[in-house]
């Protein structure tokens, strides 16, 4: 049986890591940016009418994270969901059940 070279399975992860980063990791860094340029033009005419810009974009941001928040409450919630017809079912599903 005969192994890899090590210097092979190094590029190939790097390669790896390259690809994910092209494809995943500056897609988001572009749409963050895009959101960020999107806040700060919202908050800037609801400040100027309002008479504090920083409190307008603090609103922004608290908004911004709940909605977060909610999305990530929402999934955990639904894969927990998923587990109930399995052998091991989650809490939830167990609590539900009840």
């Amino acid at each position: 049986m005969s192994s890899l070279d090590p210097r092979l399975i190094t590029i190939l992860v790097l390669t790896g890591v390259l690809l994910v980063v092209l494809v995943i990791v500056l897609p988001l860094v572009g749409r963050l940016s895009l959101i960020v340029e999107a806040i700060t033009l919202l908050s800037e005419p609801l400040g100027d009418i309002l008479g504090n810009q920083r409190i307008v974009l603090l609103g922004c941001i608290v908004l911004g994270l709940t909605i977060a928040g909610c999305c990530i409450i929402a999934f955990v919630v639904v894969g927990s969901l998923l587990t109930c017809g399995t052998a091991a079912p989650s809490g939830l599903c167990r609590l539900i059940g009840r």
